[in-house]
């Protein structure tokens, strides 16, 4: 079926993109010069390594998430209303592809060009998502939309987790650390050539697609009727996007926190030798692949074989992940007995944290069809504030010199996952909402009863 390749091309698009800006989170381990490093003039031009301060590698992996908070107005308040979703993810990947070839040369040449580079990665990648969800909002039909968002969101984990293991094994081959930003630029650009010729908007102007199988989507999905000016006030007004909002302000504060802190808990609270500590931190990432494929798999079954609404289904799927994830976080800030606690407290994270995607991730693309691109940009905007007021938080409480800065973060990202959950139990939906139907043509509203008072008279007018 030409919508589960289209799957897989938004799965490697959001990949792509993410593995484009993530990796200087790894190679700034290798492409940096260690503070303690004795050098000479000869030895400094010969390693290509770097002169950056710690305060400086801060401010260069906190940036891209800066870029992706800016990239709201520029997506629903311009992009979305001038280009094709498709078009729009074929410049992003090209122009992140063509940053990452000159990425070597301004790190060089300038730190502050460097950090302005790495902000426009972080504009170019807030622009993804949004489109990539307008997309799949066009092909893929309710009944299985949250197994084909399972799969196109492990882009997620494959970015963030598995490029650590990727820049590794290329170092650990003697690769100088300017060859894999040219790897990296190559491999995006040879994917746009497939996403420019197979993919589309929607399956109506699709090459590719059968007839049987067009059929079907136009029977099965909501017709998305173009709308150039979003209702800013039904949207910020609707109690089931700021549900949205609420549940999203969790996921990414979490997601801050697992995926910029636990190294260094693991090592500094924990003692946990750094060979152990790269297994530990995979875990709940390969845990949210498997546990999203099952869990898609079985809900969109039971959509079409035993008939369970798309409501109920996010409602179950949001209150297992909330309240499970929060469980696990709440757990982990008391494993200084044993490691393999810890490591169960994050398989346990993993695999109850993916369920947000089936849950709350899922129905924000169904409750407004006509604004998916914009409800997306709005809600993740939220997300990027969050993760980043995680970081934040952390510094406060380093700079507060507490020992127990990770009880308090852990315990206050385990409370943000409860608050959503509560709140979409009460609130969410993953129906259309009023505001977002398309209004009826005015040659229907008009003309019926033109046309019915024309009947009748014509009746009227034969009879003897």
């Amino acid at each position: 079926r030409m919508r589960n390749f289209i799957c897989l091309l938004i799965l490697f698009a959001l990949t792509v993109s993410l593995c484009l800006r993530t990796f200087i989170s790894i190679l700034i381990v290798l492409m940096v010069r260690p503070p303690t490093a004795n050098f000479n003039s000869t030895i400094e031009i010969d390693d290509g390594l770097l002169d950056w301060s710690l305060e400086w590698k801060t401010y260069i992996l906190g940036i891209p998430l800066l870029g992706c908070v800016l990239s709201l107005p520029i997506y629903s308040g311009f992009l979305a209303q001038r280009f094709s979703p498709k078009r729009i993810v074929l410049c992003v990947i090209i122009f992140q592809s063509l940053l990452s070839f000159i990425s070597p040369f301004i790190a060089r040449f300038s730190f502050l060009a460097f950090l302005i580079l790495r902000c426009l990665l972080g504009v170019a990648e807030g622009c993804v998502m949004p489109a990539l969800n307008t997309i799949a909002a066009a092909w893929f039909p309710p009944a299985e939309r949250v197994f084909k968002v399972a799969i196109y969101t492990c882009g997620f984990q494959l970015s963030f987790g598995g490029v650590q293991y990727l820049v590794s094994f290329l170092s650990s081959l003697g690769v100088a650390w300017p060859i894999i930003f040219y790897a990296g630029g190559v491999v995006g650009l040879l994917f746009c050539v497939v996403w420019m010729i197979f993919v589309a908007d929607s399956p109506s102007i699709s090459r590719f697609i059968g007839l049987e199988e067009r059929k079907f989507i136009d029977e099965h999905i909501p017709k998305t009727a173009k709308q150039l000016s979003p209702p800013w006030k039904a949207i910020f007004s609707s109690p089931v996007v700021l549900t949205h909002l609420l549940c999203m302000s969790g996921f990414y504060f979490a997601i801050g926190i697992t995926s910029s802190l636990l190294p260094l808990y693991f090592t500094e609270e924990l003692g946990m030798d750094i060979s152990k500590t790269g297994m530990f931190t995979f875990v709940p990432f390969i845990a949210q692949i498997v546990s999203k494929f099952i869990v898609g798999f079985i809900v969109d079954w039971r959509k079409k074989n035993a008939g369970l609404g798309h409501t109920t289904a996010a409602k179950i799927c949001q209150t297992i992940g909330s309240m499970g994830s929060a469980l696990s976080l709440f757990v982990l800030p008391f494993c200084h007995f044993n490691h393999w606690v810890a490591f169960a407290a994050l398989l346990s994270y993993g695999l109850t944290f993916s369920l947000c995607v089936c849950g709350f991730y899922t129905s924000m693309t169904m409750i407004a069809p006509r604004y998916t691109g914009t409800i997306t940009s709005l809600v993740t905007l939220v997300g990027m504030i969050f993760a980043l007021l995680s970081i934040g938080v952390f510094r406060i409480f380093v700079e507060m010199g507490t020992d127990l800065k990770f009880f308090f973060l852990f315990g206050m990202a385990g409370v943000l996952q409860v608050i959503g959950g509560v709140a979409y139990l009460v609130w969410g939906t993953a129906d259309v909402q009023s505001w977002a139907i398309p209004p009826a043509p005015p040659s229907e509203i008009v003309m019926k009863p033109l046309l019915n008072n024309n009947n009748n008279n014509t009746k009227v007018a034969v009879r003897p």
